[in-house]
């Protein structure tokens, strides 16, 4: 039922999903079923547009990305928005709300990350790095796809920034649940 061509595809989300209810994994991934169509601007697009602006200014800029302007992320936020405006028409003064809002939690994020720029000797290397990795199991080879926000490096050492739009915390019970494998599987990946 899952597998195809005796290999088990996913990605770790897919991974996550079944560690929490392995019956949403079977109607997700077993039985092919999708959600409803969503017509809402939803949290997962609001932060899909926050990777946007941040993928975008960190391959403008590299290191230097947190010294963007306002008026260059209002910028990068009005081209997206635009299509956004055209798909909702509807949302146009919720949209204008949510800019603001986006302005200012990428502002925020930007001073953040600022301070961790200067006191790190690691430089931003690719964002959105697409990768595969089969892994050899006892009777199946699982093959897994994903994208990892963005890797820094330097000459001895690496690190993986996934970009977050709400506040998340690593737990050592649902890491070992299988609930938050994502940073851990991207950093025994790379």
């Amino acid at each position: 039922l899952f597998l195809r061509q005796g290999k088990l595809y996913g990605s770790i989300s897919s991974l996550e999903k079944y560690s929490r209810c392995p019956f949403a994994y079977f109607l997700t991934y077993g039985l092919n079923m999708k959600e409803p169509i969503d017509y809402e601007f939803s949290q997962s697009r609001i932060g899909t547009l926050m990777h946007y602006v941040l993928e975008t200014l960190v391959k403008r800029y590299r290191k230097a990305y947190p010294n963007a302007t306002d008026s260059e992320i209002e910028e990068l936020l009005d081209h997206e928005l635009s299509s956004v405006k055209a798909v909702y028409p509807l949302l146009n003064d919720r949209l204008m709300s949510l800019k603001k809002r986006l302005l200012k939690a990428i502002r925020c994020n930007l001073e953040q990350l600022r301070d961790m720029e200067a006191h790190s000797s690691l430089h931003p290397f690719e964002c959105e790095h697409e990768f595969w990795w089969d892994i050899n199991l006892k009777n199946v080879q699982m093959c897994l796809h994903g994208f990892i926000d963005r890797i820094d490096t330097n000459d001895d050492f690496m690190r993986i920034i996934d970009y977050k739009w709400s506040k998340k915390t690593m737990s050592e019970s649902d890491f070992c649940a299988g609930m938050q494998l994502q940073l851990c599987a991207y950093a025994l990946y790379v």
